[in-house]
């Protein structure tokens, strides 16, 4: 089996390094560097997982659209993906930060098993559908709106 690693996103000032150093691994045609991405959905839609490995952010959009198209995700234990993915998650999902291995012991768990990734998919859109509705979202900015304008 040989796997793809997409990156997708802003490249950033150490792209041309990481580039390198694929290379220097010899995995220069495994590991993709897209840049920003105009229509993500192919990428989801092609993709066995998502990987979000950020050690600071609020809740990642990428988690959250990686959730909506029945992914497993996994990710750095951030409040961002805590909040996104629910505490339990955390446990199964998440690496601490900068813990390359276990995020890495993560990735590899999911990707060898099938059943895994569909049942941690079919949570995620679940849980995307219940806590992350545009009704609940609107309705938590209204919310956000009125405790400011009785201030």
């Amino acid at each position: 089996i040989t796997y793809h690693l997409a990156l997708a996103g802003r490249l950033g000032k150490t792209a041309a390094r990481q580039k390198v150093h694929a290379f220097h691994l010899g995995l220069a045609g495994s590991v993709h560097f897209l840049g920003a991405v105009a229509d993500i959905d192919p990428l989801y839609c092609s993709s066995d997982i998502v990987i979000h490995s950020s050690i600071l952010e609020g809740c990642p959009n990428a988690v959250l659209e990686g959730m909506a198209h029945r992914k497993c995700v996994i990710g750095t234990d951030i409040s961002g993906l805590r909040q996104a993915l629910g505490d339990d998650a955390s446990k199964t999902f998440l690496a601490p930060p900068k813990d390359v291995d276990y995020l890495a012991q993560l990735i590899a768990k999911y990707l060898d098993s099938d059943s895994a990734r569909r049942e941690a998919g079919s949570v995620n859109r679940h849980r995307i559908e219940r806590e992350f509705s545009p009704e609940k979202m609107l309705n938590a900015v209204l919310q956000g709106i009125s405790v400011r304008q009785q201030k």
